[in-house]
């Protein structure tokens, strides 16, 4: 698992609020913590997680409990399966975040083209701003691959 981010971070990211608890009405047991983990998440670090593993365990606690399914429940949660591809298009669809097109992509480039390529090349540097212009616009990254 990830590491515990501390209370501070867990109820400043990992707090159910507003609708987003409605959103959640329709799900049970390891559905109803695996879609709350996703939405978090996605709203937290700007991307879904790939599997249990990234997530911090303490947040996993935190939403387990605003959900009311025990923490444990989430170990039956497939990140792969249909159900959790189908919970991302719904989180998509209701927090206005969209997967990265080609069109996105270009847009991306020119605008690190414009910002910062003059003056910055290191990878790191390019790559942390690529993620704060996708972050900003909802768009989640694309691979790894595509990334580089």
């Amino acid at each position: 698992m990830g590491r515990d981010l501390g209370l501070d971070q867990v109820v400043e990211h990992f707090t159910l609020i507003g609708d987003e608890v409605t959103w959640l009405r329709n799900k049970t047991g390891a559905t109803r913590i695996g879609f709350g983990v996703q939405l978090k998440f996605l709203l937290w670090r700007g991307r879904f997680p790939k599997n249990r593993l990234e997530l911090p365990p303490d947040a996993v606690e935190h939403v387990a409990k605003q959900v009311g399914v025990p923490a444990v429940e989430l170990a039956s949660h497939d990140f792969t399966s249909r159900t959790a591809k189908r919970h991302r298009s719904e989180i998509r669809e209701l927090t206005g975040w969209r997967e990265c097109s080609r069109t996105d992509a270009t847009k991306a480039t020119s605008h690190l083209v414009d910002l910062i390529w003059h003056d910055e090349r290191r990878g790191e540097q390019v790559r942390g701003e690529l993620h704060r212009h996708l972050r900003a616009e909802r768009i989640e990254p694309p691979t790894t691959d595509r990334l580089t």
